[in-house]
């Protein structure tokens, strides 16, 4: 993109030079006029997130646990006639939001990331006394690829190149910083559509459970951001 706008500028500049210098009267005096030039430079790529706010479809027991429960679809639409990487971050955990501005991470106010290294777990699974927060690729559009590690093997191994992109296999966490999820060119006007499913869950919760998570309301901010490949 700063190749296009410089180009843009230097024709400019030329226009406005040119018009510059008019003509010579007969006394051989000059006579001087300006114009003005503007011009309009876009972006070259737009992203929309579909919808923006989300929340799961019910309550957690955070006394007994329960079954994982999902936002299915959360659509980024890209519109370029380039190639792009889109990338996804989290702002922080999922976490009790009179704590969310500093989320110390303790454990009776967190949801704690499904995978915290290594390559996303196949099936989602969540152990007694676990509070679990991830998300899996969904699909991508025509001329879309998925990052290595949303593709399996179809024997039950993630970040597997050359793989396949299955729904609700492959489960991620929420980085902190911006990691590439897809990348590609949009083959429509209307753009390319990537879209994720976010999942959570607490545990069965047992006897041995030390501590529970405390009641209110959790929340997190998920930012996608998609740039331009030089």
């Amino acid at each position: 993109m700063k190749k296009t706008k410089s180009f843009l500028v230097l024709v400019f500049g030329i226009a406005a030079i040119s018009s510059y210098y008019t003509f010579f009267d007969s006394f051989g005096t000059r006579a001087a006029d300006t114009a003005t030039v503007s011009g309009t430079v876009t972006s070259g790529i737009t992203l929309g997130v579909t919808p923006t706010t989300v929340s799961f479809p019910s309550s957690f027991d955070g006394f007994v646990g329960g079954a994982a429960k999902t936002i299915d679809g959360i659509t980024m639409n890209v519109k370029t006639n380039g190639n792009y990487n889109l990338k996804l971050k989290k702002n922080h955990y999922l976490c009790k939001e009179s704590v969310a501005d500093t989320c110390t991470g303790t454990t009776t106010t967190q949801f704690e990331d499904i995978i915290t290294s290594g390559s996303p777990i196949y099936d989602w699974s969540v152990g007694n006394n676990e509070r679990k927060f991830g998300f899996s690729l969904k699909s991508v559009d025509s001329g879309i690829t998925p990052a290595d590690r949303y593709l399996n093997d179809g024997s039950g191994a993630c970040n597997y190149s050359g793989g396949t992109l299955v729904s609700d296999k492959c489960w991620d966490y929420f980085p902190t910083s911006d990691v590439v999820i897809a990348s590609g060119t949009p083959t429509t006007a209307s753009g390319s559509n990537t879209v994720i499913k976010i999942n959570a869950q607490i545990g069965t919760v047992d006897e041995s459970a030390s501590d529970y998570l405390e009641a209110g309301a959790y929340t997190t901010i998920i930012t996608a951001t998609a740039t331009l490949n030089p």
